[in-house]
């Protein structure tokens, strides 16, 4: 297969890759459209089956991710999510709040943890942007806890809830900019989400606010987004790692079918000797190429295109380089 079918099959990838992952989000969906039909504006008493219908979208969630990533991604997003779906059961019962938010503060680490692992390597970014992105986001955070202080101070168990949120909103805070630094539309987007989730249901429980008509559905439907744009956030990062390695094996193996019709073209020493230093350059323009896709962190679609495209130019250009000074040598 050579470069140009291999990226026609590539592009075949990718869209059947969409549709399975479409087809594998369609159980959540399902069952997310159930909860929220069936009790996202309903004011029944809290029950093992409320609980689970409303922690099931989240679970489907984990499967996929298992089902894509493997067992590596509990130490991750799946755990991220297997950790929210504990804390959706607590909510149920209010005397669980604690609980349930100690959950969910724990999947916010593991969700902080997967995104610096190398699958969420970050676009190159001036670092005083980067600076006052941090920057503002902890803003932010502290301003709102402030602003729920007193509100916090009024609830029953304060002397847990205060030191709790303080730290919950602070690991909030830190997903949702290691989210910013990967520069990965659908994870950061899932993050805000998450943010703006929690800040509607903080407003409610801790009544800083009154009773929103809608308020509970809110709540649900940006969660609920949130989780889903985050575990597709992980499965897609998981899908261009592969890309990057997929495509330097295609680069691999044709140098070496190359180089096999090459070097068979006679014995010539002149010819040898070229044939040995045309080898070396595609191989240092190869491993050039490589190393700044790596180091500059700038694997994007538009850095790939431009990169392979260069290096298939200085590859073509060298075969036939090769090609006709070894017919030359062999004809003298």
């Amino acid at each position: 297969m050579d470069i140009l079918e291999t990226h026609a099959y590539d592009r075949r990838q990718r869209r059947n890759m969409s549709c399975a992952l479409l087809l594998s989000l369609s159980p959540f969906f399902l069952a997310s459209a159930a909860y929220l039909f069936l009790w996202a504006h309903d004011s029944s008493p809290p029950s093992i089956i409320i609980a689970g219908f409303k922690a099931a979208p989240v679970l489907l969630l984990a499967a996929m991710v298992l089902g894509w990533n493997g067992w590596k991604s509990l130490v991750g997003v799946a755990g991220g999510l297997l950790l929210s779906a504990v804390g959706d059961f607590c909510l149920v019962w209010p005397e669980l709040f604690i609980h349930g938010m100690g959950a969910f503060a724990a999947a916010h680490l593991l969700f902080s943890l997967a995104f610096l692992t190398a699958r969420y390597v970050p676009r190159s970014r001036s670092s005083s942007l980067s600076v006052l992105l941090y920057i503002v986001m902890f803003g932010l955070g502290a301003a709102f806890y402030v602003y729920i202080y007193p509100f916090l101070r009024k609830a029953p168990d304060s002397h847990l809830l205060t030191p709790g949120v303080g730290v919950y909103v602070g690991l909030l805070t830190l997903m949702a900019n290691l989210a910013l630094r990967t520069s990965k539309v659908v994870t950061i987007l899932g993050s805000l989400s998450f943010l703006v989730s929690d800040s509607v249901l903080a407003l409610q429980v801790f009544k800083v606010c009154s009773a929103m008509e809608h308020g509970h559905a809110v709540v649900m439907v940006t969660y609920y987004l949130a989780q889903m744009l985050i575990a597709m956030g992980d499965v897609l990062a998981v899908e261009e790692q592969d890309d990057f390695s997929k495509w330097t094996e295609v680069l691999l193996e044709s140098y070496d079918e190359e180089k096999d019709i090459i070097t068979r073209k006679g014995n010539a020493k002149a010819s040898a000797t070229r044939r040995t230093k045309a080898w070396q350059r595609i191989a240092d323009c190869c491993a050039y190429a490589t190393s700044v896709l790596r180091q500059s962190n700038r694997w994007n679609k538009p850095t790939r295109s431009s990169w392979l495209r260069i290096i298939l130019q200085r590859y073509y250009v060298t075969m036939g380089e090769v090609l006709g000074s070894g017919n030359a040598a062999e004809e003298e």
